[in-house]
């Protein structure tokens, strides 16, 4: 994890000495930090996954979650940039399971962490002095650094162990976002939008066993992990060289 976080603060620092050292005087550059919310909703792909077998139940659904990141865009002309960050994401899933012939439930939350690196080309539509529409698609780099597991302990001689496998360690979305900026010489520029996140992959494979007196059934789904946002930035005054 270290090194990967390493080699992924290489990345971010080369792009910025890259854009602060540019002769070219269009290519100005600006620094600031970003916060999305997480919305579990179900447009981009299933939000909720029931699974059974041999009358075990279990459903999954994803729950409000947050990113954080730092950002740093590079104004090629007037109306195009190159944006990229590092964002940390916290998401969170909650799971039912149930044998509804002995009458035993139980519930829990999962959560689930990822790091990602995106790339984003960025359309600026004028809307008046100060006001611009940013238009946006790209992709990033995804990073998961664990699997998660949960226990549960309904009912005595009744146990259940809930887990989240990563597909791959390493893995990547697709990004599209719409928003308004609003910008101010020396204040710096402040932007309120949504965006969509597809991964090319599935997040994680949800795999649920119950165990009742050594008597084992295991069920398991992919999980898609799509998910919209909407998401605040800040960026600083934008500076030259």
């Amino acid at each position: 994890m270290i090194k990967t976080v390493v080699i992924a603060l290489s990345i971010f620092s080369s792009v910025f000495t890259f854009a602060q050292t540019n002769e070219d005087s269009k290519h100005l550059t600006s620094v600031g930090f970003q916060v999305r919310s997480i919305s579990p909703v179900g447009v981009t792909g299933k939000n909720t996954y029931h699974i059974s077998s041999n009358g075990f139940e279990t459903r999954i659904s994803q729950q409000a979650g947050f990113a954080i990141g730092a950002v740093i865009r590079t104004n090629l002309s007037e109306k195009f940039a190159i944006e990229t960050s590092i964002n940390f994401t916290h998401r969170r899933f909650n799971m039912e399971v149930s044998i509804p012939d002995s009458n035993v439930f139980g519930s829990s939350d999962m959560t689930f962490i990822e790091y990602d690196i995106p790339i984003n080309a960025i359309m600026y539509t004028q809307l008046s002095d100060r006001m611009f529409l940013n238009s946006s698609l790209g992709v990033a780099i995804r990073y998961q650094p664990s699997d998660t597991r949960v226990f549960l302990y309904p009912e005595d001689r009744h146990y259940f162990t809930l887990y989240g496998l990563r597909n791959n360690k390493i893995g990547g979305n697709f990004n599209a976002s719409l928003g308004c900026e609003y910008r101010t010489e020396k204040a710096g520029s402040f932007y309120l939008g949504g965006s969509a996140r597809l991964p090319f992959q599935s997040l994680f494979e949800y795999a649920a066993t119950y165990n009742y007196d050594g008597n084992v059934t295991d069920i398991s789904s992919r999980i898609d992990g799509s998910f919209l946002s909407l998401d605040v930035k800040y960026l600083l005054p934008i500076q030259k060289k």
